[in-house]
């Protein structure tokens, strides 16, 4: 009776509708299309990861890579914090970063990195942000405004990952 139906209507809730259904199938089926399609100069797009952090803060920036991807490419705003973040942190920024992308009429998307190390999280986005194709060729960044007042310690990431050759040297 009672029980039967309340499963039922939950269920559906988390289902969502065959409408829902069918568009995620076409996504998924339109992306794995896009793997067979060879590239060329004319099917170039500039599909950019952007270094914003929370989106909010970084206006200016998010409206210049969207300016770059003129609505037909891959945008991404990444966002590298600190550890520790919980489940339920992690669900709060991105709904403030896709609600500051509905208000501000932006198609994108945002990805959150969780590491001590900015430069490591930064290889981390690089490495994991998107599927097949679609897939960031771009990366853009902003630059500290205080640059020149700030300690150094703040304009270099003591903990460069193995990988690089060199560290940068501050004058």
């Amino acid at each position: 009776g009672s029980h039967i139906s309340l499963f039922l209507v939950q269920l559906v809730l988390l289902i969502g509708s065959s409408t829902q259904a069918q568009t995620y199938l076409d996504a998924l089926n339109s992306v794995v299309k896009l793997n067979a399609v060879r590239d060329h100069i004319k099917n170039y797009r500039p599909q950019i990861l952007v270094l914003t952090g929370n989106p909010a803060d970084r206006l200016p920036l998010v409206d210049f890579a969207y300016l770059l991807t003129k609505k037909l490419s891959l945008m991404v705003c990444g966002d590298i914090r600190k550890p520790p973040m919980s489940y339920r942190s992690r669900n709060a920024l991105m709904a403030k970063a896709y609600s500051c992308f509905e208000q501000r009429k932006v198609k994108a998307f945002y990805s959150v990195v969780v590491d001590n190390s900015f430069s490591k999280g930064v290889l981390s986005l690089i490495q994991l942000v998107g599927v097949g194709k679609l897939r960031p060729n771009v990366v853009l960044m902003g630059f500290k405004a205080n640059w020149q007042t700030c300690p150094k310690q703040e304009l270099q990431d003591t903990s460069m990952p193995s990988t690089t050759h060199s560290t940068p040297t501050w004058r």
